[in-house]
């Protein structure tokens, strides 16, 4: 669902910076990608002017434990791959440890060189189990829908990847 509004109760002015601001929240399952056994599933994005921030949560299917670097998280968009914002990647381990049928709930924020108004994916890559290469996950991250409506149903991107 696509969220669109200003201001607090009963108030509709948005000022520059906020009627920029959109958020949209998926269903489980709804936008997610698995390989290796390890799934990465899109739970929330929140589109600002010239960011984005992705609530993710990223599950570990296998037998054994996967290391995920965090310079492997990227964001591939209008031909650029950009880096996670690591100053704002608290709680963010290096590398990221996803023991065996465990999940770990990560806030992923990617600054821009403008609004997100195309389809972008995000990148995992150089995750290891065993001291192995696991294939590179990617999941499409569903461009901030232009419209004056003030809710979408979330189903009109498609279900899941």
């Amino acid at each position: 669902m696509l969220l669109m509004g200003c201001g607090g109760a009963g108030t509709t002015a948005c000022s520059p910076t906020e009627s920029a601001l959109r958020e949209r929240t998926f269903h489980p399952g709804e936008r997610q990608h698995d390989r290796d056994s390890t799934v990465v599933e899109l739970q929330h994005a929140h589109y600002g002017p010239q960011t984005v921030r992705l609530r993710v949560r990223l599950r570990n299917e296998g037998a054994t434990a996967v290391q995920v670097p965090r310079d492997g998280i990227l964001l591939a968009y209008d031909g650029l791959e950009y880096p996670l914002d690591t100053a704002t990647a608290t709680g963010i381990t290096d590398p990221i440890v996803l023991p065996p049928g465990r999940d770990h709930h990560l806030v992923l924020r990617f600054r821009l060189a403008r609004a997100m108004t195309r389809e972008a994916k995000l990148l995992l890559r150089g995750m290891t189990r065993n001291a192995e290469a696991l294939t590179p996950l990617r999941l499409t991250i569903p461009a901030l829908l232009a419209t004056s409506a003030t809710t979408i149903d979330s189903d009109a991107t498609g279900r899941k990847n």
